[in-house]
């Protein structure tokens, strides 16, 4: 099912490309602001089941993500493959004479999508697009739970792994200088259908969470980027091949 999914956005994408005027190959990156609600409750009940006076060093904070695509302008609409990697994570720490322990979280996702797009009003310099991207969402959560007292060492790991679709619906403010566009992008991502975290099978025990845990508010969350993209014509492209 997943793979049929990616297979039709390569297909649609495809078929617009024979009539597209411009290809344009584009690179943005910028924070991620998640909610990731599930998931700080983990990082806090992790510490209250703790002896030690340890802290929480940071629990899932917004943080950069990057997304190159490639866009075919037409006359009305652009179309776009889109790929996104996004991350975060959390950390409890705690230290003394005696050991150390550590609580590390990292989430991680992959995100192919297809993005159509059009103008709203164009300024003296800067142009106003709506953007909407629709793709599949890739997640991989590694725990990492390590205690060291005196000379005994103990060390747990566990991954985790789900699957989900997305819509991001979006305005993005643009500047042409000749074949060069600068952009600033504002977008909110959504996540729905997603599969519960599942413990692959060569992970470790003793990690202290649910094997499998569900929430439809992982990824949930404004984007903020900055984009500059490159145009490539259509006569350019004819040029090459002749």
């Amino acid at each position: 099912m997943r793979l049929k999914v990616v297979a039709i956005l390569f297909m649609l994408t495809s078929n617009v490309l024979l009539n597209a005027q411009v290809i344009q190959f584009s690179f943005q990156t910028g924070c991620g602001y998640y909610k990731m609600n599930s998931l700080c409750d983990v990082t806090n009940n992790v510490l209250k089941q703790l002896s030690f006076d340890a802290k929480i060093m940071s629990n899932y904070p917004p943080y950069i993500y990057y997304q190159p695509m490639i866009t075919l302008k037409g006359t009305r609409f652009d179309y776009a493959l889109v790929y996104t990697y996004q991350t975060t994570g959390a950390r409890i720490s705690y230290r003394d004479y005696s050991g150390e322990y550590r609580f590390d979280s990292r989430i991680q996702s992959n995100s192919p999508g297809f993005m159509i797009g059009g103008g709203m009003e164009d300024f003296e310099i800067v142009k106003l697009s709506w953007t909407m991207q629709l793709g599949m969402n890739f997640s991989r959560l590694r725990i990492n739970e390590y205690m060291r007292i005196d000379t005994i060492q103990n060390n747990n790991e566990n991954t985790f792994l789900a699957h989900s679709y997305y819509l991001e619906p979006g305005i993005m403010f643009s500047v042409p200088i000749k074949q060069f566009t600068l952009a600033i992008n504002f977008g909110y991502f959504k996540e729905f259908l997603r599969s519960d975290f599942k413990m692959v099978k060569d992970s470790q025990n003793g990690i202290a969470v649910n094997k499998n845990f569900s929430d439809a508010d992982i990824w949930d969350g404004f984007r903020l980027g900055f984009t500059v993209s490159f145009a490539l014509p259509a006569r350019a492209r004819r040029l090459d091949h002749i």
